[in-house]
């Protein structure tokens, strides 16, 4: 959601497994879960090459960004 120039972005862990089968987290900001996705397999060369390793994607509330 957009207004006056801010939006309204929430934070995001995003959970995968890596390569050793460990859980490992990433956090994001973005306005939904699937862009926090998005961002996440951009920003991890892992998740790059394994997108379908991410196992959860949780919302840790939201806050407003500048655009």
């Amino acid at each position: 959601m957009r207004a006056h120039g801010y939006s309204i972005v929430s934070h995001y862990t995003v959970q995968y497994l890596d390569q050793t089968r460990h859980h490992q987290s990433i956090c994001e900001y973005a306005d939904d879960a699937f862009s926090a996705r998005s961002q996440a397999v951009q920003d991890v060369p892992y998740l790059h090459s394994h997108p379908n390793s991410i196992d959860c994607i949780l919302s840790e509330g939201s806050l407003f960004c500048t655009t």
